[in-house]
Formats: structure tokens, C-alpha cells, sequence
């Protein structure tokens, strides 16, 4: 079904789709008819010199006839009252004046596409709201579901970890592809505030101190865990931290011989 309105409507002209229904234009917008009776039609027989014609009519949806040809709203009627329609050029005695009125469509409660407010509560249907082809889900209960949100979790192969920006290299979940295995960054999509979660274990008696950098300066305090001992030492640490797109994330140790094989750095996008 083709749409082809015209570029330049007057108010109360009409425009009909094959197999669809009729609109007319009210001055400001198309707006479709009444299905099933979507107008009616009334005959005069102009008198001598005859310019006002009576009948009922919604403003802005009539189209008017004289003789057969179309008259042109404004420049050859009026019709403002919607009570009467006045010739501009007065009728001749047996002048046929056809008048075509559309009953228009009043919708008092109907939500706009752009700028307009719905209060009360909405109602779901009992499958559940999908919004995006289950980018966004709503059940039935009001849980909220965003399966396509931001997130991520990876650890590190290997045996040790030096100093500095942990080698996190292997992500088993990365939604979005936020997370680089390869410089072992998060970068943030879009602006929000982000959660993340780190830790490590260590190796023999070797403390352990581990950080979360933003944009490579620490952003929390160093998070201690654990007590030096001849046994294998952990530390974790976790922020909720608020990030500009385009900012990163690292996960850094501040001492050598963690056992990469232990450590994990989680993340995902609160809101």
C-alpha cells in the first residue's frame, strides 16, 4: 500500500489509497476517516443567485462540487461554521451544488508519537512487552530484561602476572564487544555508571594489592585481601563507577606473581 500524499494540501481536501481507507487533511495533519461510512453526500439545486447553502458538516472535511467541478476551500467557498457553505460567485438558477462531508475520526484517548505524556498504568499483553525485537522486555510481573546490555567477563591464561595492568585475555562473556582481550580494556558504549568486579589470587607469600584505573589513573583506593602466608594469597575489589563514552577500564596489581590462571574482572552497565 502506497502513501503519495500531496505536498502542498488545503484544508479539507481528500486523498483515497486502493484497498486502504480516506484521508483528509484538517489544516494541520492527515487524518483517516470513518471506516465503513466514510461520507455522505448531499444535492442542491441552486436558485437564481443563490450563494448559501445549509447543511451539517465537520469543518475542515468537505469537499464541494458545482456542476461537477471541484471548488477550491477559500477561493471559491467558504465553510467555517459547519452549518453553512457560501458560494463566493453566486449560483444560476439549476446549478447542481454536490456537497461530500467525511465524519472524521475523534480520538480522545490515544497516545501522540512525539512529544505527549500517559499517566496510569499499562496494561501488558500476556506474553509480555518487546520492544526492539527483544532488545528490551517487560514481563507480565514487571521484571525488566535487557539481554543486549553492555557486559562482560574475562580472566587471564597463564601462570604469573607482573606488576601493572593485569593481562585479562580470555572473555567468555563480552555483549557488545566492549571488552579488548588484547589491551585488556573495557571502553565504555555509551555514558552511564558501570559495575565492575576484580580479583586475584596470588602465589607462595606475596601480598596482594589490586585497583580498578579509569582512563589510566586509579579510581579507587587499592583493595587488600588476604594475609601474606606460605599458602596462596587473593585480593578483589569492586566500584560502581560512572563513565563518558569512550572512557576505559583497567584492572591493575601493584605486585608481581599472582597466579594469572585465578584472576577474573567483571563488568556491566547498571544505568
Amino acid at each position: 500500500m502506497a502513501f503519495d500524499f500531496p505536498s502542498s494540501p488545503t484544508t479539507g481536501q481528500t486523498y483515497s489509497i486502493s484497498g486502504g481507507p480516506t484521508y483528509v487533511y484538517n489544516g494541520t495533519a492527515w487524518v483517516v476517516l470513518t471506516p465503513g461510512n466514510q461520507f455522505n453526500r448531499t444535492v442542491f439545486t441552486a436558485t437564481a443567485g443563490q450563494t448559501t447553502f445549509t447543511m451539517n458538516y465537520v469543518v475542515g472535511a468537505i469537499d464541494v462540487y458545482r456542476n461537477g467541478v471541484k471548488l477550491v476551500n477559500t477561493s471559491d467557498f467558504t465553510a467555517t461554521n459547519g452549518t453553512s457553505i457560501v458560494l463566493l460567485n453566486a449560483a444560476t438558477v439549476g446549478d447542481t451544488i454536490e456537497v461530500i462531508s467525511y465524519p472524521m475520526i475523534t480520538y480522545t484517548d490515544a497516545v501522540k508519537r512525539t512529544g505527549d505524556t500517559m499517566t496510569g498504568a499499562l496494561a501488558l499483553p500476556s506474553g509480555g512487552l518487546n520492544v526492539g525485537s527483544g532488545q528490551f522486555y517487560v514481563d507480565t510481573t514487571g521484571r525488566v530484561f535487557s539481554p543486549n546490555q553492555t557486559a562482560f567477563s574475562a580472566t587471564a591464561t597463564g601462570t604469573t602476572q607482573s606488576a601493572g595492568v593485569i593481562a585479562f585475555n580470555n572473555a567468555s562473556v563480552n555483549i557488545g564487544s566492549a571488552f579488548n582481550t588484547s589491551t585488556y580494556r573495557f571502553t565504555a558504549p555509551v555514558a552511564g555508571n558501570y559495575y565492575f568486579f576484580v580479583t586475584t589470587i596470588g602465589v607462595s607469600a606475596t601480598a596482594q594489592a589490586v585497583s580498578i584505573f579509569k582512563n589510566g589513573s586509579r579510581f579507587t583506593g587499592l583493595g587488600w585481601g588476604g594475609v601474606p602466608s606460605s599458602a596462596e594469597s587473593g585480593a578483589s575489589i569492586a566500584a560502581v563507577i560512572p563513565l563518558a563514552a569512550g572512557d576505559y577500564v583497567t584492572a591493575n596489581c601493584s605486585y608481581s606473581a599472582y597466579n594469572a590462571g585465578y584472576n577474573q574482572f567483571t563488568g556491566f552497565l547498571v544505568g
